[in-house]
């Protein structure tokens, strides 16, 4: 049986980059995740008071983070995506729609 170290360690060092490389590109987003404030989930009704409540709880976060920009994702279920997609996007919020069956399976990809 031939061993070819040159093409495991090849492979090997590939790994580790890619490895190292998805570390960096999470490491500037740390903060999010580790302060409280931003942990908790902001709970907001459907109506206008509840769409300025969202606004402000995002503006409050960019500036907390020093952000430029800021897009929401969500998943367009149903028609309840409308009124808060138009709403953020008016106040100059970006806003990224998930199809649902794309996260049902990145969950059960993870979960397997």
């Amino acid at each position: 049986m031939e061993v070819h170290w040159k093409r495991n360690l090849f492979v090997l060092w590939l790994g580790l980059f890619f490895n190292h490389l998805a570390y960096t590109l999470s490491v500037p987003f740390f903060p999010l995740f580790l302060e409280k404030d931003s942990k908790l989930p902001i709970l907001f009704s459907n109506d206008l008071a509840g769409f300025e409540h969202l606004e402000h709880s995002i503006r409050k976060l960019q500036k907390m983070h020093s952000m430029s920009d800021v897009v929401v994702g969500m998943e367009s279920i149903g028609h309840y995506w409308f009124n808060i997609a138009n709403r953020l996007v008016e106040q100059g919020i970006d806003v990224a729609l998930v199809n649902p069956m794309t996260t049902k399976r990145n969950k059960e990809n993870r979960d397997n």
